[in-house]
């Protein structure tokens, strides 16, 4: 019966069905060349395809094959690749996922079959992988991957047949980014050099989106996927095209729209700081203090100073701006009320965790939770873009209290990326007027990953 639930998964997508696109039946029982790339637009169906085909591969391999599976972090790859897998698993139970010492493995059952699970989003991932030899690997998100990794596991492709050593297979995804990224360079403008094949991916090639007998999308996704990017991430991301990052980052924020004289207190479920340490000439400390609601961030109040230590000082500020006062209706029910207000100080501070001696010292100094920011500095800035971008009901996610956060505004409008280092296939802002922008990314995107929720009891401290 496992048997012929496995053939019946397997040959599913060869059938003439509206959940499989012509492209992805194709890409799915092609013969692999020594270099496969998927690329092409977010949501286009490439990540289902690959998965299906890499699991298709390990079951079929021979007995102890071993694979290398690799994404940007432990947490995408598993999200993005191994709890899909799990899925076409289901009801057969032939993949086993297990951690052994600390690595992770997914292994098949019946065959012995191996892979290492690696979250490659730093230059010691090539430890994890060096030395011998590897049947295949599957790269998700290979362009956030360093390039000393992707070397090292190419050169770990090898396998013997017939008594001679022969290069295996390798399969990638993702979308595009600058012009000179090393994929491109090294990889995709060599593609038939290195005997591999470059397949892009449209909104049309998803069946779930795009319905190829009626020659329509379905629903509003790629409506909405349209607005949800700007700038750079947009060429990338909705046009599926290789684009330098230049130009002002934040290229949404409009002082018209996302400038308010007001923030609407009986909203407020609590208060947050984010933290870019600093204290040299041009480098200050920046805090922003920010009102969240259920809708929206408001940033309300700063502390921008240079030559201010972590110290009882910087406590003695935060009290005489009121941060130990700051006005909330908000129960711990769950309800509003609107004729008695309380008073509260922030809940969290997100900060810049590469000085744990800083943060440990303004937590005992404040007597706020502080947390070490989520830095990954392309998705945080694309997160907080996202909040200047209008949603349904015509509102932000993000906006500024007038005369009370002058060097945010100010940053946000000047903030750029350094366009000679994005010339070389790496996505990097200047590194000046950045402070706040800094700060601001911390606090968004460590929410947005969901490393810290909204309190759920009490925002009160005593």
């Amino acid at each position: 019966m496992k048997i012929l639930i496995l053939v019946l998964t397997i040959l599913t997508i060869n059938m003439p069905h509206p959940i499989f696109s012509i492209k992805q039946r194709q890409v799915y029982h092609s013969e692999f060349k020594d270099f496969s790339l998927l690329w092409g637009k977010t949501g286009s169906g490439k990540s289902f395809v690959a998965n299906l085909k890499f699991y298709k591969w390990i079951c079929r391999a021979p007995k102890n094959s071993k694979f290398i599976l690799s994404g940007n972090t432990q947490e995408s790859l598993h999200d993005n690749v191994i709890s899909e897998l799990k899925k076409f698993d289901a009801g057969i139970n032939w993949l086993q996922y297990k951690t052994v010492a600390n690595k992770q493995r997914l292994i098949v059952k019946h065959t012995g079959t191996r892979v290492k699970c690696i979250g490659a989003n730093n230059e010691k991932a090539q430890d994890r992988i060096q030395g011998g030899n590897e049947d295949g690997w599957y790269a998700d998100e290979v362009i956030k991957q360093p390039k000393s990794f992707v070397d090292m596991a190419i050169s770990r492709c090898r396998y013997e047949k017939n008594g001679v050593l022969t290069f295996a297979p390798v399969l990638w995804t993702f979308n595009p980014d600058g012009q000179s990224h090393y994929i491109k360079t090294d990889y995709f403008d060599k593609i038939q050099e290195i005997n591999g094949e470059e397949i892009f991916f449209s909104f049309e090639d998803n069946p779930l989106i795009y319905d190829e007998i009626k020659k329509g999308f379905k629903g509003d996704f790629v409506d909405k996927i349209k607005k949800r990017f700007t700038g750079v991430f947009k060429l990338r991301m909705v046009e599926g095209k290789w684009a330098n990052a230049e130009g002002v980052i934040y290229d949404k924020f409009d002082r018209n729209k996302h400038i308010v004289e007001s923030y609407p207190i009986p909203e407020v479920k609590e208060y947050v700081l984010g933290i870019d340490w600093g204290y040299a000439k041009d480098h200050p400390l920046a805090i922003g203090l920010f009102a969240v609601t259920d809708r929206a961030y408001y940033c309300i109040d700063e502390i921008y100073v240079e030559q201010q230590l972590i110290d009882q000082s910087l406590i003695e500020i935060m009290k005489k701006k009121g941060w130990y006062k700051l006005p909330i209706t908000w129960k711990p029910t769950g309800q509003f009320t609107k004729t008695q207000s309380d008073f509260t100080k922030p809940s969290y501070a997100y900060c810049d965790n590469a000085r744990p001696d800083l943060m440990k010292q303004f937590k005992d100094l404040s007597g706020i939770t502080t947390i070490g920011a989520v830095k990954d500095v392309e998705d945080g800035i694309q997160a907080v873009q996202r909040k200047f971008i209008q949603q349904g009901d015509g509102s932000y996610g993000f906006y500024f209290l007038k005369g009370r956060v002058p060097n945010h505004i100010r940053e946000f409008e000047l903030y750029r990326w350094d366009s000679l280092i994005s010339g070389h296939g790496k996505n990097v802002p200047k590194k000046v007027d950045d402070h706040s922008p800094d700060e601001v990314r911390y606090m968004v995107y460590t929410r947005e990953r969901g490393r810290v929720k909204m309190l759920t009891g009490s925002p009160f401290r005593s």
